[in-house]
């Protein structure tokens, strides 16, 4: 895949370092920017920082301190026209609450996060 330079900041929040590092080493590769979170409430403190260069922030639904659909909410809050895609590998415990926002299944290959990521963007 031919390498673009973007402008684009994606906010990356997962706790799992290694999925954390492994998705910011790969965005970079594909010529976006990114911010790092470990969880979401330091997604929403650096959404709140950073939201004039924020594009989409690609969030796990569950994580410690505050998951993802709660901080999720709490950036639509701060900002209504937020661009968020929330990714799990499991959903039973999240249905019901994740039906107004973009979502993406775990496993998902990496072209299809790129995809997801530019429609998101372009929307």
């Amino acid at each position: 895949m031919k390498l673009l330079k973007r402008n684009d900041t994606i906010l990356v929040v997962d706790d799992d370092d290694s999925v954390r590092d492994y998705l910011s080493f790969f965005l970079t590769r594909h010529g976006y920017n990114v911010i790092e979170a470990e969880n979401g409430q330091v997604a929403v403190d650096k959404y709140k920082q950073h939201n004039d260069i924020i594009s989409v922030v690609l969030m796990d639904l569950d994580m410690p301190i505050k998951n993802g659909i709660d901080a999720s909410y709490e950036i639509m809050e701060y900002r209504p026209d937020a661009k968020i895609i929330l990714v799990s590998g499991y959903l039973q415990n999240y249905m019901t609450k994740i039906i107004v926002f973009d979502f993406i299944q775990k496993p998902y290959s990496p072209l299809e996060l790129l995809k997801r990521i530019r429609q998101r963007i372009d929307a």
